[in-house]
């Protein structure tokens, strides 16, 4: 009887140890927030956004004219290029294999119009109208001009050669930092994306995002400062620079758990100076911008709505 006592306590003692071992090990320490990791609003009625960093202008996402494989790209990342430097040359294998025949039209047409030029000038010295008929006269004329359509033509064929050659180099628009290559050697580039991003690096402006519930506080005056994300000790003040006046799907995501993804913001253009604060291109910012709303009483507060100003 002790026995089965025994094995009954000692049973419900491994069943219990069990328990615990698993109920311990589904609990997740929730690690404790570094200090200065928790940003505050510098104003007492603010709306916030999240923000992008970008080249000042915006990110230029240089395409190409034409498709074709990619022969060699001269610059690298980082590198800082003037407006019109070579970024990438295409392969034009071709095109040049179809100049030489090309410049051979043109000499050849311009012979043929020396000739007829010659023809007709003889038959212009001809003092004895009846050594030859003005009919042959008009026709080594019309000779001549048939001629100089066909050299023009050739050489217009020749240009066009030369001018898609130079289609096959892509160029800087504007002048810049190389941001990102975004093909290599021997790939093939074509229009569906861009070869490389580009823009002004002395300079930064962050998109930011507002909700829709939000835009009607937002003012071209009002000041603004921008975060580090969770990086509370360095802040940065904001320049206005423009508002992009039309609402777009929302597409950048904090992954904050009562986020909204169903809705629209809209993007205002932001600048500040990278000596302010030296921050990657595509970085993330939070945004502070200020309302002027004063501090709610207790007897004028209401329930705020989701996307409301906070006080």
């Amino acid at each position: 009887m002790n026995r089965h006592y025994l094995l009954a306590v000692l049973s419900i003692f491994g069943l219990a140890l069990t328990v615990f071992s698993v109920v311990r090990d589904d609990q997740v320490a929730m690690p404790d927030k570094a200090p200065g990791t928790e940003i505050r609003s510098p104003f007492t009625g603010q709306i916030a956004g999240t923000g992008i960093t970008e080249a000042y202008g915006g990110n230029i996402a240089v395409g190409t004219p034409v498709a074709a494989i990619i022969k060699s790209i001269p610059v690298r990342w980082g590198s800082t290029v003037s407006a019109g430097t070579p970024l990438v040359y295409l392969d034009d294998s071709d095109l040049q294999a179809r100049l030489p025949l090309a410049n051979a039209r043109v000499q050849e047409v311009q012979a043929r119009l020396a000739m007829s030029r010659n023809a007709s000038e003889r038959a212009e010295r001809i003092s004895d109208k009846r050594a030859i008929s003005a009919e042959e006269v008009d026709n080594r004329r019309f000779a001549v001009k048939t001629d100089e359509v066909l050299v023009a033509t050739a050489q217009a064929a020749v240009e066009e050669i030369k001018m898609e050659m130079q289609r096959h180099i892509v160029r800087a628009p504007v002048s810049g930092q190389i941001l990102q290559i975004r093909l290599h050697n021997g790939e093939y580039a074509d229009n569906s994306a861009p070869l490389i991003l580009m823009g002004d690096a002395g300079r930064r402006q962050v998109r930011v995002d507002i909700d829709e519930n939000d835009a009607r506080y937002v003012r071209p005056d009002a000041a603004a400062f921008a975060y580090s994300r969770n990086d509370a000790e360095h802040s940065v003040a904001l320049h206005f620079e423009r508002i992009e006046p039309y609402l777009r799907p929302k597409s950048t995501l904090t992954s904050a758990s009562a986020e909204r993804v169903d809705t629209r913001v809209l993007q205002v253009i932001y600048s500040f100076d990278t000596k302010d604060m030296p921050l990657y291109i595509g970085q993330m910012l939070d945004v502070f911008i200020d309302t002027g709303a004063k501090p709610h009483t207790a007897s004028s507060r209401r329930p705020a709505a989701a996307g409301a100003v906070q006080p």
